[in-house]
């Protein structure tokens, strides 16, 4: 997909482009009118704005420095922007002075004033005769200085004389470390608390205290603080309504009103489910600009990644909230992929364990949610919305941190394209093309994964199409020329072409006849099978369909001659069709005709001899012998005369029945298996039938 830059103007942490929040103007004149009390010649007052970061701290303070009384002269300190606590204190002088611009001579009592407690004795050499006059000037000047208390007093003195009001601003105070922070507060508290000077202090209470106890204060970190502010004020939480609004906004920027409005049944369930959950997360205005803004910019994005937008947007909230956590998913996705909603309470325990683990900050809830919602199973409502390319599935995971569909990958969109074009019969276009070259290309994988796609949406579809047929019979044959049929791909090729063909004949839009005579009746056994799996519920569905092969097949080997039907390379698969899929009861003994002697019954048993396949470390083969097939194909028969004429075994080499590395026994080998399980069965003449003797 193109991509296009958004027209939408970037956000930035600006206090006035904070979202506007009902309520907040009057809380504002609230504590601009508690300001105000201060009369002149009042002492130094510390008042508080208490909130969260990004809960909307700075924009308040714009609002309450409008409704404060024009007298005020209010001066912002911004801490954070200095090094260390000498240039902290001198910084402050700086700042209060400039309360004062007519007053030179106080200005610069004020810069004098500053120079207390400045480590001025870091500053000399410690050795030569350069250091011992430094020393002798530096300690001259210390001991002309009046004491501190002195010095602070005829200046708060003068502050009062000037008869203005000073409002010092100090916002981000929580952005400050342990040590800039306990050295603004020594600032506040003893060098700045002159006559007429107030302070309103930007902070988030929590931070502070963490900072405080990381430093070794942690037994008295709200006390702390609460000697320095006396009028904190907690600012409100965010209505829950309001965070629902921005939510919906939000998840609006990607699922349209038209989207979610004419969208399947459970689509909107889903997505309320989704609103509510980034609600109990977005408490903050800036936890919602952020996240907004994150969702706008990557809009282009998204819309190419074939990825399901909600939980694209709830993967998101967890990047820009939890980024640990995020991380964690991304680098151990088995870990989510197990997620259970109904797993025992220590498994729930652990499970919490871990989320909270990586949580920096933040409640554990909405987190929890947001993990249900990517990675629980899918219930009946959510699976009436059938959102495609969910997180939850290995297929897709990777889609959400690349957020696009990778060059290795298959575009699902594009399958489904040529899948449509096909089912049409319309004229071939480049997503078929595309769709050939990946299946029939040299990389497996990709192909894999081409058909994985592409069962994933002919299963979910009931209609037949000689075209799709006629596409995957092509592609199938065409590698069948190759060794590529049988590498990665096949699995996935076999079902493909197996639903087709049931869905032609369930359809009779193709004679049965016809399909044999290009798939073969094997092919059709084992679409017959994959069928029986797919439809469980449908027994007798599955059997009317394939009846007529079964019909057809009865007919073709009645004229063979035995050699030619223990030939037929189908003969067992077939042979389980009659019994389990067509129940085709009356058919059994269907060989009976054919057999003379005993050299026919060791025949019939050869061919019945197959192979079970083990996978493990590796693949590896075990000897069967399916006598129930080969009872069903002699039904009566099989007689306790015709057994006794079988030959006597000839002795050959030892051999291997179990583990072997490929499907091939010789002659001999078979010939001796056969009459190792003939000489076992017990036949019983009055019920027709045969046992094997324990």
């Amino acid at each position: 997909m193109t991509y296009v830059p958004s027209a939408i103007e970037p956000w930035s942490d600006d206090p006035r482009s904070t979202f506007e929040i009902d309520g907040r103007s009057d809380f504002a004149k609230v504590i601009s009118s508690r300001i105000d009390a201060c009369v002149q010649g009042q002492g130094s007052t510390v008042f508080g704005v208490v909130g969260p970061w990004g809960s909307g701290k700075s924009n308040l303070l714009a609002k309450i420095k409008v409704h404060l009384d024009k007298e005020w002269t209010v001066v912002d300190f911004s801490p954070w922007s200095v090094s260390d606590s000498t240039m902290l204190t001198s910084e402050f002088v700086a700042t209060l002075a400039a309360a004062f611009p007519k007053a030179k001579s106080l200005r610069k009592r004020l810069v004098e004033y500053s120079r207390y407690g400045t480590p001025a004795l870091n500053l000399i050499p410690s050795v030569g005769s350069a250091a011992s006059k430094l020393l002798d000037k530096v300690l001259s000047d210390m001991a002309a200085r009046p004491p501190w208390h002195v010095e602070f007093g005829q200046l708060s003195q003068d502050i009062e004389d000037q008869g203005t009001r000073v409002l010092v601003v100090v916002d981000d105070v929580d952005r400050l470390d342990a040590d800039e922070l306990r050295g603004l507060f020594r600032v506040i508290r003893l060098v700045g608390r002159f006559t007429n000077v107030h302070y309103l202090l930007a902070y988030d209470q929590n931070t502070i205290e963490q900072l405080l106890s990381r430093a070794g204060s942690g037994g008295y970190s709200s006390d702390y603080t609460e000697k320095i502010v006396q009028y904190p004020f907690e600012l409100p939480p965010v209505p829950k309504v309001v965070r629902r609004r921005w939510s919906r906004d939000i998840v609006e920027e990607l699922v349209t009103p038209a989207v979610r409005d004419s969208s399947r049944y459970g689509y909107v369930d889903q997505l309320e489910e989704l609103i509510a959950i980034l609600a109990n997360g977005l408490e903050t205005p800036r936890a919602a600009h952020r996240l907004r803004e994150q969702i706008v910019s990557l809009k282009t994005l998204v819309q190419g990644a074939e990825v399901d937008v909600l939980d694209f947007i709830a993967i998101t909230w967890i990047r820009v909230t939890h980024h640990r956590l995020w991380d964690h998913i991304r680098l151990h996705p088995e870990e989510y992929f197990g997620w259970r909603g109904n797993a025992s309470s220590e498994a729930q325990n652990q499970r919490d364990d871990l989320v909270a683990s990586l949580l920096d900050r933040g409640e554990l809830e909405p987190a929890q949610n947001a993990l249900r919602f990517l990675f629980a199973p899918v219930d009946l409502p959510a699976a009436f919305a059938m959102r495609e390319w969910r997180m939850h599935s290995s297929r897709f995971f990777e889609r959400y941190f690349l957020i696009g569909v990778s060059q290795d990958d298959v575009s699902d969109r594009m399958i489904g394209r040529a899948l449509r074009v096909l089912e049409s019969g319309d004229s071939w276009t480049e997503e078929v093309d595309q769709l050939q070259d990946i299946v029939t290309g040299e990389d497996e994988d990709r192909a894999a994964l081409a058909l994985e796609a592409v069962n994933r949406m002919r299963n979910a579809q009931a209609l037949p199409s000689t075209h799709v047929l006629n596409f995957v019979g092509n592609v199938r044959s065409s590698l069948a020329e190759t060794s590529l049929v049988a590498d990665a791909r096949g699995a996935g090729l076999e079902g493909w072409l197996n639903r087709e063909i049931f869905l032609a004949l369930h359809g009779k839009v193709v004679q049965t006849s016809e399909l044999v005579h290009r798939y073969g009746f094997e092919q059709l056994t084992y679409s017959a099978y994959l069928a029986r799996r797919q439809m469980r519920g449908a027994v007798e569905e599955v059997r009317t369909v394939y009846r007529e092969m079964a019909s057809l097949w009865l007919q073709t080997i009645r004229n063979e001659t035995l050699t030619a039907v223990i030939s037929r390379s189908e003969l067992i698969p077939m042979t389980s069709f009659l019994i389990w899929i067509a129940d085709l009861a009356d058919e059994r003994g269907f060989l009976a005709t054919k057999v003379s002697d005993a050299e026919s019954v060791l025949q019939i048993a050869m061919a019945f001899i197959g192979f079970n396949e083990w996978v493990g470390a590796g693949v590896h083969y075990e000897v069967q012998f399916r006598e129930q097939e080969f009872r069903f194909s002699l039904g009566n028969a099989l007689t306790s005369s015709l057994l006794t004429g079988l030959p006597a075994r000839i002795p050959i080499p030892e051999y291997e029945t179990d583990e072997l590395p490929e499907r091939i026994l010789s002659d001999a080998q078979r010939r001796d298996i056969a009459l190792q399980r003939l000489a076992a069965l017990e036949v019983l003449e009055d019920e027709g039938r045969a046992t094997t003797s324990n």
